[in-house]
């Protein structure tokens, strides 16, 4: 159950986050951002910056008053979170 949901909110991710290509992500992206964050495992109570990269499309957070770093990449068509 947990990798059908897993799935179905990289998909959402993969849409929203391709829905900007520049600068911030919006609230909902974020937001997005952050549930992808915690399923991971990671903890992330507060999203204090995410940005995609115009470069290569990853995106990186900062949560918890920037306690703790995340990359968020696409990797073969799946969003993986990685500690930075």
């Amino acid at each position: 159950m947990k990798k059908v949901f897993l799935s179905i909110v990289a998909i959402g991710i993969l849409t929203i986050a391709n829905a900007q290509t520049k600068g911030n992500l919006t609230d909902s992206q974020m937001e997005a951002v952050q549930v992808l964050i915690q399923l991971y495992g990671y903890r992330c109570d507060t999203v204090n910056f995410a940005m995609r990269s115009n470069w290569d499309g990853n995106i990186d957070v900062s949560c918890n008053d920037n306690t703790y770093s995340y990359d968020v990449k696409d990797k073969g068509g799946r969003w993986v979170v990685t500690l930075d």
